[in-house]
């Protein structure tokens, strides 16, 4: 390589400058060793520019200006790949105070130009290049705009801000924040610490934090997000595979449910509040270790207590899971206008939970629900497939009937009892007809038997077999005359039998 030597006259030993004109695009491989910022902008003209100052903030003199004259800047082209590298030496400083010394360096490229940026510590930003973008940065700040993807972006520490990118994207951030909006592409994103925020997302989602919140806003495509602690929140969001895990956080999702879709949501701790439309259809299951189910969706529940719930909505085409081991766990419909993005979150706890009643002032809209609600819910307290209890937690979870409707209660209350003497009734009524099947199925066994000895005895022996018979008939008669009752009814050891059998009195 060989060293720039274009300075300007008034900072010779400082500031170097080199331009090469282009064919095309260009490729650019920018290597900073030295501290200092790296600012890579496109333009529209067929021409290279490179700028790097050096600077030393600190301490002035001899030591200074021999600092200054180890930093070595180099610049090279083949081809049409140009090649930057910035590198100092750390000499031993005779006032024991080392100055600040740094590189600041920008390049403008073609548009459409490869940027690759490695940077060991500064901030680094590429805008507007509309190219493929690779930035690996040791500490500070990345930011990357205006490119055509792949971006790939890979920070140990600092602060990555990503947008308006046409394709893929995928950030390897240590610690710092991450926002990311306006991509074409599917979006990958592994933190260990730091929020993420995305918006705008048109092929898809996956991120894996270990600590942070994750809120994202009008997602297209496939989502999945697992991060170790931190609240997640979903808005506007419309994917046929949503998958969130918390290890402890709130959730919060706000989506679309597709036909087929499948849905799930889960944290260790914390509430879970998802938000659907009115017309979705899907299977339910909801659970919670410790706290309490809340709904308003017209559910058609297969199994209603207060910690879990599972039902059908519609007919049923998606599926949600949601579960947490602690927290309250609200399922809802949406309004009008459904949720905005960065809307405040709703609280975890009592005074944060779904009220229907609160919802929808006029009660008078909800009364016909709510009376399909109770119809629904009997219906299936008396065909057996839910109990007394379960069919109370729901109707209670759903709105349909409460504390302080005394009226209400006890007309439920009534029609629940109908229900479940229709259910005792139609069980007494099996036992009884399985019993009779018994004893029938019993008899004609006898009968087989019987017909099958007759056949290898004797006549005599037959004879003798019909006289045994007849007197056990008698004696049998005898035995029932006694045991006759006043009514002339049949008493026994259990309960009054309701069958009567000719031939023993």
């Amino acid at each position: 390589m060989t060293e720039a030597s274009v300075p300007t006259p008034e900072a010779a030993d400082r500031v170097f400058e080199w331009r090469e004109t282009f064919s095309g695009r260009a490729r650019l491989h920018v290597e900073q060793g030295a501290p200092g910022p790296v600012r890579v902008e496109g333009w529209d003209r067929d021409e290279v520019h490179v700028k790097a100052v050096k600077d030393v903030r600190g301490p002035v003199g001899e030591d200074s200006r021999r600092l200054l004259e180890m930093v070595e800047v180099w610049m090279e082209r083949q081809g049409d790949e140009v090649r930057i590298e910035t590198d100092m030496a750390r000499p031993f400083l005779s006032w024991g105070v080392s100055p600040r010394v740094r590189v600041d360096l920008s390049v403008k490229v073609p548009r459409g130009s490869r940027v690759n940026v490695d940077s060991g510590s500064g901030l680094v930003e590429v805008r507007d290049t509309l190219g493929p973008v690779d930035v690996d940065s040791g500490s500070g700040s990345v930011t990357v705009a205006r490119a055509a993807g792949p971006v790939n972006v890979d920070a140990s520490s600092g602060s990555v801000t990503v947008e308006e990118v046409q394709g893929d994207v995928d950030l390897d951030v240590g610690s710092g924040s991450i926002t990311v909006t306006r991509v074409s592409g599917r979006v990958a994103i592994d933190g260990s610490s730091g929020s993420v925020s995305a918006a705008e997302i048109e092929g898809g989602l996956a991120a894996d934090t270990g600590s942070g919140s994750i809120s994202l806003c009008r997602v297209a495509g496939d989502i999945a997000v697992n991060t170790g602690s931190g609240s997640v929140g979903l808005h506007q969001v419309r994917s046929k595979s949503i998958v969130v895990d918390t290890g402890s956080g709130g959730v919060e999702a706000d989506f679309e449910v597709l036909p087929a879709g499948r849905y799930r949501f889960d944290t260790g701790s914390g509430c879970i509040t998802l938000t659907v439309p009115p017309q979705a259809s899907f299977v339910l299951e909801a659970e919670t270790g410790s706290g309490r189910i809340v709904s308003d969706v017209p559910l058609i529940a297969s199994h209603s207590s207060r910690r879990r719930l599972e039902g059908v909505v519609g007919d049923g085409s998606a599926r949600i899971t949601a579960e947490t081991s602690s927290g309250v766990l609200t399922i809802r419909t949406s309004g009008p206008g459904g949720h905005v993005c960065g809307a405040p979150k709703a609280h975890c706890g009592a005074g944060g939970a779904f009220h229907p009643a609160a919802a929808d002032p006029d009660n008078s809209t909800r009364s016909s629900s709510n009376a399909e609600h109770r119809d629904a819910v009997l219906r299936m307290v008396a065909e057996g497939k839910l109990t007394a209890e379960q069919a109370r937690d729901l109707l209670e979870a759903l709105g349909v009937v409460s504390a302080g409707d005394e009226p209400g209660r006890r007309e439920f209350e009534s029609a629940l009892r109908e229900a479940e003497a229709a259910v005792e009734a139609a069980a007494e009524e099996e036992e009884e007809e399985a019993e009779m099947v018994a004893e029938e199925a019993e008899m004609a066994a006898q009968e087989a038997e019987m017909a099958a000895e007759e056949a290898t005895i004797t006549p005599e022996e037959a004879e003798m077999r019909r006289e045994e018979a007849e007197a056990d008939r008698e004696d049998a008669a005898d035995d029932a005359a006694e045991k006759e009752g006043p009514d002339g009814g049949r008493r026994s050891g259990g309960r009054r039998s309701g069958y009567e059998f000719e031939g023993l009195g």
